[in-house]
């Protein structure tokens, strides 16, 4: 879990799920390797199920990629109703692997989810979901800055770029929350473009849920 800070307040306002491997006889694996192997071959939709029912209980998930699948509203709602958990408290994201075939179908699972009062993000604009048309034809409640992008700041290219997708979702009627704040600089440049939020090591660490 990683907390995710208000950056006028400097509260926590919720937290990010994080799934993390540690594979017996050889320690942990980075997601950034064992995620896209369990998204060919299929295994995201089961391991996206069991991340659900664990973050609804403390009262966030991320929705990797299987937000297209068949049934996944059903489950979000199942998973709600056997935790006793508001929709109002639970974040599904969708990460920067969709792609533009998917547009229907996202769309109408991302409309569902929010029509039950569950929020829902686009995951790492700016660097690994950089498709302005794509974001635009999805119905989000909430922008991450893509932490690269964050962590690039002060450097006056990542300033426009990031000043370009919060004018964007301030456009689309979305709050910003900026990924991998590492320094206080970086939080006040967030902060004055307009972020709502901030995310990163400045804040703390992921840790375990307990």
């Amino acid at each position: 879990m990683q907390p995710i800070v208000d950056l006028a307040g400097r509260h926590i306002s919720g937290w990010e799920a994080l799934v993390r491997w540690d594979r017996p006889g050889h320690g942990y694996v980075d997601p950034g390797e064992f995620l896209p192997r369990a998204e060919r071959s299929g295994a995201i939709h089961a391991i996206g199920r069991w991340v659900l029912g664990r973050a609804v209980g403390w009262r966030s998930a991320r929705g990797a990629a299987q937000l297209e699948a068949p049934g996944f509203t059903e489950s979000v709602a199942s998973a709600l109703a056997m935790y006793r958990l508001p929709a109002n408290q639970l974040l599904v994201e969708l990460t920067e692997t969709v792609r533009a075939a998917d547009v229907e179908v996202l769309a109408a699972a991302m409309g569902g989810l929010r029509a039950m009062g569950v929020k829902v993000a686009i995951d790492d604009a700016g660097c690994g979901f950089s498709d302005e048309a794509l974001i635009r034809a999805l119905p989000a409640d909430v922008l991450k800055l893509d932490e690269a992008l964050v962590g690039a700041l002060p450097d006056p290219a990542a300033l426009e770029e990031a000043g370009r997708w919060v004018d964007l979702a301030g456009e689309l009627g979305m709050r910003v929350v900026a990924e991998g704040v590492r320094t206080d600089e970086q939080a006040r440049i967030v902060r004055g473009l307009g972020c709502t939020w901030g995310q990163g090591d400045l804040y703390g660490a992921p840790v375990p849920a307990a």
